[in-house]
């Protein structure tokens, strides 16, 4: 009986063990580090385009802008990369504040989205 609860123990410490050693960024999903302009960034030219850097290789699921005038266009055909997205901008952007909304799904299938504003 003693020797059945001594092995017991034992298991169980190697299982926590084991689960300690697993990388903590094996659980993490994918992350926005970076953005380009960066977010709120007051620019004296439209940029040609923009770019998010992520931790992770991820795919667009949507991205879209949102002009000054509050309609949105659909951005998803101009969009290149893997964990570094770049978004082509429209030639003909408007003055004013845009917001860029972004929804992309990474490798472990979670998906996450976030918005990147520039004036």
């Amino acid at each position: 009986m003693r020797n059945a609860i001594i092995r017991r123990c034992m298991a169980l410490a190697m299982a926590i063990t084991c689960l300690l050693a697993v990388p903590a960024a094996a659980w993490a999903h994918a992350q926005l580090l970076s953005a380009e302009p960066a977010d709120s960034a007051v620019l004296a030219a439209s940029p040609p385009m923009l770019t998010l850097h992520f931790n992770e290789p991820v795919s667009p699921l949507a991205i879209s802008l949102i002009g000054p005038d509050g309609r949105a266009a659909d951005l998803l055909d101009q969009v290149s990369g893997s964990d570094t997205i770049a978004i082509a901008m429209p030639a003909d952007l408007a003055t004013g504040s845009h917001v860029l909304s972004w929804r992309v799904v990474s490798i472990d299938g979670h998906p996450i989205a976030g918005a990147q504003v520039f004036s």
